[in-house]
């Protein structure tokens, strides 16, 4: 799990924690739309390198 939302996934901003509580807090950040910047982030950079999705 990313312990900082803003941030993707790296070796720094990764622990491990059992699946349930992964789930509940990533199903909250969604609802709280933290997730957003990092997701439209995420879709610019692979339009860029010409991924689709």
């Amino acid at each position: 799990m990313r312990m900082e939302a803003c941030k993707g996934y790296s070796e720094e901003n990764t622990i491990v924690v059992p699946k349930i509580i992964y789930l509940a807090v990533e199903i909250a950040r969604n609802i709280e739309g933290i997730n957003e910047k990092l997701k439209m982030e995420f879709t610019e950079d692979h339009r860029k390198n010409g991924a689709q999705l």
